[in-house]
């Protein structure tokens, strides 16, 4: 029915959004969080209004990301409370749980959560999203990959102990993230001159570059 709807188009990435946070949430904080689909949009939108603003000022823009921000430390908060006030089973440890012991008066705890949170989500909805698109595209792959599933898990739930097990599932993922990269480009400081072909590139220059080309470089790939 939804398909017929949108003419036999899906957009499954919002959905991706809401699931990898649920799977975030539960990494981090150990908790199976009913509003994650609101805070998925409210982190999206934080992002994408932190990057409008940095090309024209907007009182409305600039308003809605701090009521965004509100909501995601004010939960952030709740969810580090949550934790703090629980005796943490030793066998179900969980990455909050070393946040807290480790970290320092000097370091905010709810920036960091919300750090992880904003990593972890959108790019491995993006990951997903893209690993479905090129596994529609490829029916013989796909298939390859669900006989996989099948036989590693004999059709019971998937369970870290046994994602191991799923090899050729491993290549493909890495090959959408080769091909689909879930980050665009990344950036580093010049730590000294650079001379390349007859370009110069002082010290100290923040250098972007994008991943894409890399990983379609003819040289490596």
């Amino acid at each position: 029915d939804i398909a017929k709807q949108h003419n036999g188009i899906i957009s499954i990435q919002e959905r991706l959004k809401t699931i990898s946070m649920r799977i975030t949430l539960r990494w981090a904080c150990g908790i199976d969080f009913p509003e994650s689909d609101k805070l998925a949009l409210a982190l999206h939108n934080i992002l994408a209004g932190l990057i409008s603003l940095q090309y024209k000022e907007d009182e409305t823009i600039g308003k809605q990301v701090q009521r965004d921000l509100l909501y995601v430390k004010t939960k952030t908060a709740e969810f580090i409370e949550t934790r703090n006030s629980r005796t943490a089973n030793i066998e179900n440890r969980i990455y909050l749980d070393e946040l807290i012991k480790t970290t320092t008066e000097d370091e905010p705890l709810d920036e960091l959560i919300i750090s992880i949170l904003l990593a972890g989500y959108h790019t491995v909805a993006a990951t997903t999203s893209w690993a479905l698109y090129a596994l529609s595209q490829h029916a013989d792959i796909a298939k390859k990959v669900y006989e996989e599933i099948d036989r590693e898990t004999n059709t019971q739930e998937i369970k870290f102990d046994n994602l191991s097990k799923l090899t050729y599932l491993a290549k493909v993922l890495k090959e959408t993230m080769r091909r689909y990269s879930p980050g665009p480009y990344t950036v580093r400081e010049a730590n000294e001159e650079i001379q390349i072909d007859d370009y110069i590139i002082p010290k100290g220059t923040i250098i972007f570059y994008p991943i894409l080309a890399i990983h379609e470089h003819p040289q490596y790939w």
